[in-house]
């Protein structure tokens, strides 16, 4: 599967939605949900850690309901395009070249 660039922009703002630790939860919830190939998963996964880490978050279990609601609201509604595509394609990568927020 090729290089998915024209999705730079949101990939960026779909990313900077983690600015607490709710968020942070509902990022790692919808990327899991991903069918992105397991390197794009890979470097999604590290810049959600490291806004985790910044913020001092933990894996701890957060209320469902509370994160269901943060994931279907619209502050993440460009990652949930995203995670749709990825679905919609299997083993889809995205360009992070574009992306200084995740390098």
């Amino acid at each position: 599967m090729g290089t998915i660039s024209q999705w730079h922009s949101p990939l960026c703002s779909a990313l900077s939605p983690v600015n607490d630790c709710a968020h942070y939860t509902a990022a790692l919830r919808l990327l899991n949900r991903s069918k992105y190939s397991d390197s794009t998963k890979a470097k999604i996964r590290a810049c959600i850690n490291r806004k985790g880490k910044a913020l001092g978050c933990t894996k701890k279990k957060e209320k469902s309901t509370e994160i269901e609601a943060l994931i279907n609201s619209v502050v993440f509604e460009e990652t949930r395009l995203l995670v749709e595509e990825s679905i919609k394609n299997p083993g889809m990568d995205l360009n992070f070249e574009v992306c200084s927020d995740c390098k």
